[in-house]
């Protein structure tokens, strides 16, 4: 991966999961300049520069995690963990304010590699035996995973069935089907259908496929409906709620109409 490539990479994530690029925190109302009771004539008024006033700089934070993130990238070696790497997220998971610990996970998502996902996992072993849950965090890095390394993602997540872990097994497979969707929907194809998350793969899948192509997604999930026998008619909802985001997120509410008419009766 090159260097414009994982900054690309990062600021989707990014993008996709806190939308933080660019962003800089407004000031709360306790740490507002305090002002009389009689606000001055505009001419009369005073900016403060920004220099003085106590707002945490993103966009310096941004900068200097994504270099860091990029040094990172650069130490691993194909085939091995790249254990500075993990540690620098097990850091990350555990940064007490929110929205810095969303922030500098997603960045260090950016460089993570299918070598690297399963001791990333072992990070939230980690916080189970101590307690914590990192849920926004799991659900990213599943995301991610399934982006890089599809089957090895969803064969981790599907190896003990579990119906908890319905949405997290649609994060996997809808992450591959967005990056790759004609090899995800190859690999389900041979898939068994009689496995218990059969359904959360394939509405994931069809809503990733959507992504890319929403007419083409529309009549794959027809076609997959119309095979299913009746232990599988719940296919129908998930795809369908996932086909009706896809529709709005490309053309908004009005789009929904549009897409419905793709339909087949």
């Amino acid at each position: 991966m090159s260097r414009n490539t994982l900054i690309t990479t990062i600021a989707l994530l990014i993008g996709a999961g806190v939308g933080f690029i660019g962003v800089r925190m407004n000031p709360s109302p306790q740490d507002s300049p305090k002002t009389s009771a009689t606000t001055p004539k505009k001419s009369e008024r005073r900016v403060t520069p920004r220099s003085r006033l106590p707002i945490p700089d993103y966009d310096l934070a941004l900068g200097a995690e994504v270099e860091k993130t990029l040094a990172l990238y650069e130490l691993g070696v194909p085939g091995e963990v790249n254990h500075q790497l993990v540690d620098a997220m097990r850091e990350a998971l555990y940064e007490p304010h929110s929205a810095d610990r969303s922030r500098q996970w997603l960045i260090l998502m950016g460089a993570m590699r299918p070598e690297d996902a399963p001791e990333i996992r072992e990070l939230f072993r980690e916080g189970d035996k101590n307690g914590v849950w990192f849920v926004e965090q799991w659900l990213q890095f599943y995301d991610r995973w399934g982006q890089i390394d599809g089957p090895a993602a969803i064969a981790d997540i599907t190896a003990k069935p579990n119906p908890g872990l319905g949405e997290t097994v649609k994060k996997a497979a809808g992450g591959w089907a967005a990056s790759d969707p004609h090899s995800a929907l190859e690999w389900l194809s041979d898939w068994d259908p009689k496995h218990p998350h059969w359904n959360d793969v394939a509405s994931a899948m069809i809503g990733g496929f959507a992504q890319h192509d929403l007419p083409a997604a529309t009549l794959l999930s027809a076609e997959m409906n119309a095979k299913m026998d009746a232990e599988n008619w719940r296919l129908i909802q998930p795809a369908m709620e996932q086909l009706a985001d896809a529709a709005i997120l490309e053309g908004g509410i009005s789009a929904v109409t549009d897409w419905i008419t793709m339909y087949p009766e």
